[in-house]
């Protein structure tokens, strides 16, 4: 798993403070013009990204706390400027999958970002549940 889906699961869960310091991991994770394609087709800017993010704090079920997956992760360009990343996310609440979706990830390098990169788009597709 990413350092950033380990941040939304831990988010998610409540187990991190719900502050500005904690949650500006997440801010500094995406670019500044960062947008994702979400399932539905819609784009979303970062600003919305964050604020669901922000508004998600604690929304797991306490009986059944949030996991993250990712699967097959594969690297499809690497260069100077960025990279486009591929992989399998699967959603669970407690034991029980609640979603797939396959997702294509350009990263650009940031020195500055938690992990030395920043999410620069996003598009997610829902897969089938089997």
């Amino acid at each position: 798993m990413t350092q950033l889906h380990e941040f939304f699961v831990d988010w998610f869960n409540a187990t991190l403070e719900d502050s500005d310091a904690v949650f500006s991991r997440a801010e500094q994770a995406f670019h500044r013009d960062f947008s994702m394609v979400l399932p539905s087709g819609t784009t979303i800017d970062r600003g919305s990204v964050l604020g669901q993010i922000r508004a998600a704090h604690g929304s797991a079920d306490h009986e059944r706390p949030s996991k993250i997956e990712i699967v097959d992760l594969a690297t499809h360009i690497d260069g100077a400027d960025g990279a486009l990343v591929s992989y399998e996310e699967r959603q669970f609440a407690g034991d029980v999958l609640q979603n797939r979706r396959i997702s294509s990830a350009y990263f650009v390098a940031a020195s500055d970002a938690p992990s030395g990169v920043q999410w620069r788009r996003l598009h997610e597709t829902l897969l089938s549940a089997d």
